[in-house]
């Protein structure tokens, strides 16, 4: 639930893992092959890269600030410039997704992105808001009233996205 817009989809992990920074080496090869047939699914279906998106939790936290304690990857195929928002913030790019295992130890929470030109990043800070990508997300696609899961289940969104991509991906099994 809580997709605010077709095309939306969410992605975890089947065992428990804390964030997609805690991965190990084969898993993050597998994540890597399945966000490149997302995006080429998406990009077909909505005619859009997708925007990926992780709140990870900092070092000593049960869950970020944002969300829950269980690796999972916000997909949203959304053309959005979420750089200037992002900026404000300490942080830098990262070319792989190997790269995220530096932030276990972390002591802040991270937002780690990939845009939707397919370049990644992380960010930094002790107290991110509450679904802060997503508000942002919403606000820039002009229905901010969205935002928030509970008030915005999405059902209508998500009906029309499982419609579409139906039998769209092949299933992945290790993590």
């Amino acid at each position: 639930l809580g997709q605010f817009m077709e095309g939306g989809l969410l992605l975890l992990t089947r065992k428990h893992v804390k964030s997609m920074a805690h991965l190990e080496a084969g898993q993050v090869s597998e994540l890597e092959d399945l966000m490149s047939e997302v995006t080429t699914k998406l990009r077909g279906a909505y005619g859009s890269n997708p925007v990926f998106f992780e709140h990870g939790p900092g070092r000593g936290r049960g869950k970020s600030t944002c969300c829950v304690d269980h690796a999972h990857l916000n997909i949203f195929p959304a053309d959005v410039d979420l750089m200037p928002l992002l900026g404000q913030f300490p942080g830098h790019e990262i070319g792989s997704l190997n790269e995220l295992a530096s932030l276990r130890d972390n002591d802040d929470d991270y937002i780690f992105v990939q845009h939707g030109d397919g370049t990644r990043t992380v960010h930094f800070s002790e107290d991110f808001p509450s679904q802060f990508i997503r508000r942002e997300i919403t606000r820039q696609l002009g229905y901010p009233e969205r935002w928030h899961w509970r008030d915005y289940p999405g059902v209508a969104e998500l009906r029309a996205t499982y419609d579409r991509l139906q039998g769209g991906f092949a299933e992945h099994v290790s993590f």
